[in-house]
């Protein structure tokens, strides 16, 4: 097999359609990187929510330029370093522990707050 790095690839309109249809910022860098990672580094995304659902609905079409361009220079296009997590994921499972965090904090306060009221229930009534 050939050792082989990918020059380019087509960047079809349906890709720029779909991008210009997202809203948020964060996950358009999302959606891109994991077009440009599958397309030059050979990564398999790991993606969730909005990102998630426009790179499916264009994983068909990116596959098949991938897979185009491996059978017709014979080489592969395969991660050079094993990806842990590739960024984009490891900032969303970040704001995911952030909001873990934020729920805690609240049901400490609840719990707190209807301790108090009971408190000062009791203390009334006797």
């Amino acid at each position: 097999m050939k050792k082989q790095t990918r020059q380019a690839f087509n960047f079809y309109r349906s890709y720029y359609d779909i991008l210009d249809d997202i809203t948020r910022d964060e996950d358009k860098l999302t959606y891109l990187m994991a077009l440009l990672d599958r397309q030059f580094k050979g990564i398999e995304p790991t993606l969730v929510k909005i990102p998630r659902l426009v790179y499916n609905s264009q994983k068909h079409s990116i596959d098949k330029q991938v897979e185009g361009w491996e059978n017709k220079t014979g080489a592969k296009i395969v991660p050079s370093v094993p990806p842990t997590q590739p960024p984009y994921v490891q900032e969303e499972e970040k704001g995911k522990e952030e909001e873990k965090e934020q729920v805690e904090v609240q049901e400490k306060l609840s719990s707190i707050m209807i301790n108090e009221l009971q408190t000062t229930l009791q203390n009334e009534t006797v």
